[in-house]
């Protein structure tokens, strides 16, 4: 909570309660730099070039949906932060599409990048939490179910 509260031990005292804070991360957070092709560490050491990659994604010219589909495949998730709402819905859009296409036979791609891919983006469970989504009072938007249906999904203040 200490992200969208900043005083929480504020909170915590009006209320009459305790405020805990911890630390731990139970999956480390990396923090890289990507200028260009070019990846960098925290400390602006280079990291890699990012066209040595041996994936290859149509249409990715800023290398977006390549780092979204490495991090994926090493069983991590990702989260993009946009400055706009109709950003944070295109770019959500572009990486399921990219995702379908990788997926798909037939696809082009490496028979293991294929193959991982599709038992990362598991199915049932992508189904199950559209189900939910559409029970749910709000109901399931449109461009959220498209996306989410490949394993993307995206968050913004609405309309």
């Amino acid at each position: 909570m200490s992200a969208t509260l900043p005083n929480l031990h504020v909170l915590a005292q009006w209320q009459k309660g305790k405020s805990y804070s911890t630390s731990y991360r139970p999956i480390p957070l990396l923090q890289m730099v990507k200028i260009g092709s070019t990846l960098y560490n925290e400390d602006f050491s280079v990291i890699r070039d990012l066209h040595s990659s041996e994936i290859k994604i149509k249409d990715d010219g800023e290398h977006l949906i390549q780092l979204c589909l490495e991090t994926v495949l090493e069983g991590y998730s990702v989260l993009i932060f946009c400055p706009a709402k109709a950003w944070c819905e295109k770019v959500s859009l572009n990486i399921a599409s990219s995702f379908y296409s990788i997926g798909k036979n037939n696809s082009g791609y490496p028979e293991n990048i294929v193959q991982s891919l599709r038992n990362r983006l598991n199915e049932k469970d992508l189904n199950r939490i559209i189900e939910a989504l559409r029970a749910s009072p709000a109901g399931l938007d449109s461009v959220l179910e498209r996306s989410l249906s490949f394993g993307a999904a995206f968050h913004h203040a609405g309309k």
